[in-house]
């Protein structure tokens, strides 16, 4: 796919950068190598002759050192949870909340005072709190205090596929949905 993105980019800026100097920098290594022209047949052997033809130099730059396209190729925006109520299964985190069997204890706890029958807890209480009837948990994102819901482990399939099949999250694989799901939900470590 890095490839092909070379290759195409070339084809349609064609009329900008035709008899200039062209410098593609990746942060594939592997496609450094590939346009080096050794032993292509089919498919790559017509890229390498599309490449060839803007005389480009290929170099490989790691993804940590680009750090404007790198920030532009990620599709993760951080947003913080101002109003939980925005969670459309407010009802049902709430139900779900005080069902778990650590998580109701917490909730007691929060709002009796009285932290005698708590469990040993994942997270230190006093980063807990409630809002409108939700735990969530206070969490440092970068510069700025978030507010995570709470999820028992029994909704916390239903939460990865609400975050995984969200319009704007453009299909992600396991850890891009899981690192998406964190940073509004506190889901455990159970999917780790």
């Amino acid at each position: 796919m890095e490839a092909l993105a070379v290759v195409w980019a070339l084809k349609h800026f064609h009329d900008i950068i035709y008899n200039y100097p062209v410098t593609v920098y990746t942060n594939h290594s592997a496609v450094t190598q590939l346009f080096l022209g050794k032993n292509l047949t089919g498919r790559l052997a017509r890229w390498f002759l599309t490449v060839e033809q803007f005389q480009a130099e290929i170099k490989y730059l790691p993804g940590r050192a680009s750090l404007v396209p790198d920030a532009l190729s990620r599709n993760v925006v951080i947003a913080a949870v101002t109003q939980v109520h925005n969670f459309s299964h407010q009802d049902l985190t709430i139900l779900a909340q005080g069902n778990d069997p650590i998580w109701s204890k917490v909730i007691y706890a929060q709002e009796s005072g009285d932290e005698t029958s708590l469990p040993k807890l994942p997270i230190p209480l006093r980063e807990l709190d409630i809002h409108n009837d939700i735990l969530t948990l206070t969490v440092q994102v970068y510069d700025r205090e978030v507010q995570q819901i709470v999820i028992p482990d029994s909704l916390v399939p239903t939460v990865l596929h609400f975050v995984h099949d969200a319009p704007q999250a453009g299909h992600p694989g396991r850890d891009k949905t899981l690192a998406m799901a964190r940073l509004k939900y506190y889901i455990g470590q159970k999917c780790a």
